[in-house]
């Protein structure tokens, strides 16, 4: 595989992460409005809540916040997981493929840190 095929890859990647990141992002209730019209039983603002915000709500609460970072909170970090369908779903397994993948993993990582800098988009 070429690199701009591998930089391709990663450039949709990268935007399948962001998809995920925002689609499973909430806000906690400050916990003085727990109890109140804005806050669901499980102190999530009720105006917050994305189409796929109970992944994350229960992958926080079951697993801890920092096992949640490589799956829905933190985007940089969400590429040790997220690549792993993409990549293998796209390469053949090979030695070349399996050599390659640490580095892919990590210009992963690094794409998503540049874009989520230069565009403000946070760690929602």
């Amino acid at each position: 595989m070429a690199w701009s095929e591998l930089f391709a890859m990663a450039l949709a990647n990268s935007l399948v992460i962001f998809g995920i990141n925002k689609a499973t992002a909430f806000e906690f209730c400050h916990p003085d409005d727990n109890g109140s019209d804005f806050c669901d039983g499980d102190g999530v603002d009720k105006d917050s809540k994305m189409v796929l915000y109970r992944f994350r709500l229960w992958s926080i609460q079951s697993l801890g916040n920092f096992w949640s970072k490589p799956l829905f909170t933190c985007p940089p970090c969400m590429a040790s997981v997220h690549s792993t369908y993409f990549y293998w779903g796209l390469m053949p397994a090979t030695q070349e493929s399996l050599i390659l993948y640490p580095l892919y993993v990590l210009g992963l990582s690094g794409l998503v840190a540049l874009i989520n800098s230069v565009t403000k988009y946070g760690n929602s």
